[in-house]
């Protein structure tokens, strides 16, 4: 799958929707990890290649015995966020993966949802991945 260096990172965007849990195996297939953002800077760089009007799911869940929301990747509280208001809210109780969303008046913020709804989502990692053959 191609990855695109944006910054520091290579990024994957998917342009099929998959559950929370589908779209965090396939980015590990593909050597990555959902995407977990770091500063205001990256998550704006990423979100400026985003469509409108779309989910994505991102590295974050509430799933931990605590309940607080952890990067899946570090296991770490993130380090950077950008709720929307009111937001995560756990709605019906059965809220606890975070996707970046289009509200009709916010451009793309987080929200946490239900982690089988279908979304498209991002990949992350620090290093490009590549097949390399040797041939003899």
């Amino acid at each position: 799958q191609p990855f695109e260096k944006i910054l520091n990172n290579y990024y994957y965007i998917a342009e099929n929707t998959s559950s929370w849990f589908a779209a965090m195996h396939k980015c590990r297939e593909f050597g990555a990890d959902l995407v977990n953002f770091e500063t205001r800077k990256d998550f704006e760089a990423v979100r400026n290649n985003l469509s409108k009007k779309k989910c994505y799911w991102i590295g974050l869940s509430n799933l931990s015995e605590d309940g607080e929301y952890h990067s899946i990747t570090t296991g770490l509280s993130p380090s950077f966020t950008m709720w929307n208001t009111n937001e995560p809210n756990n709605k019906n109780g059965n809220e606890h993966c975070a996707q970046l969303i289009d509200y009709s008046s916010v451009n793309l913020k987080m929200n946490d949802n239900h982690c089988l709804d279908l979304c498209l989502f991002i990949c992350q990692t620090k290093l490009p991945h590549q097949i390399n053959f040797v041939i003899w």
